[in-house]
């Protein structure tokens, strides 16, 4: 999982929205260690620096991590046959352990995108006077602008970077 995510030959042919991590190796690992101990239910232990993101292009990392697994899994022969190239193709696990897999993919993402908005409430907190054109428009306009960015950064990232058609 780790070498398909961070590989850097450009997304998936069967699967091209998918956005590949090359040279996140580190955080793409720490975010898949995440996922195995909540999975087998194992204890976080507060020394362990893999278990958190210290800022917010870690958090990023994680959510796209997130993102990329939960479509990349194929845990049925409904999504194995949705996939162009796949149509033949086993799912990757039962229906039931697809579902916990996503669903604790869910829960990292969810909550770095609360963590990365909670830095950014922070951050308008210490600072709530703004200059430039920010500072012109309301401050609840202003964080609705900034949450729709903040949960649709990669959708956004993607689309701005493309050079072909819009996907």
């Amino acid at each position: 999982m780790l070498y398909d995510i961070t590989r850097i030959d450009g997304p998936p042919s069967s699967q091209p929205r998918l956005v590949r991590l090359p040279r996140k190796e580190h955080q793409v690992d720490a975010c898949l260690y995440e996922v195995t101990r909540r999975l087998i239910g194992g204890n976080s232990d507060p020394r362990d620096r893999l278990l958190t993101t210290k800022g917010a292009a870690q958090a990023a990392t994680w959510i796209a991590t997130a993102q990329y697994l939960s479509a990349r899994i194929h845990s049925s022969p409904k999504e194995t046959m949705s996939t162009p190239g796949h149509e033949y193709r086993q799912p990757d696990m039962s229906e039931e352990a697809g579902a916990a897999m996503k669903g604790v993919l869910t829960e990292i993402l969810l909550e770095q995108q609360n963590l990365r908005w909670e830095r950014f409430n922070e951050t308008l907190k210490v600072s709530p006077i703004l200059i430039g054109a920010a500072g012109l428009h309301d401050l609840d306009a202003r964080r609705e602008a900034a949450h729709k960015m903040l949960t649709n950064h990669v959708k956004v990232s993607i689309y701005t970077s493309n050079p072909g058609p819009d996907p």
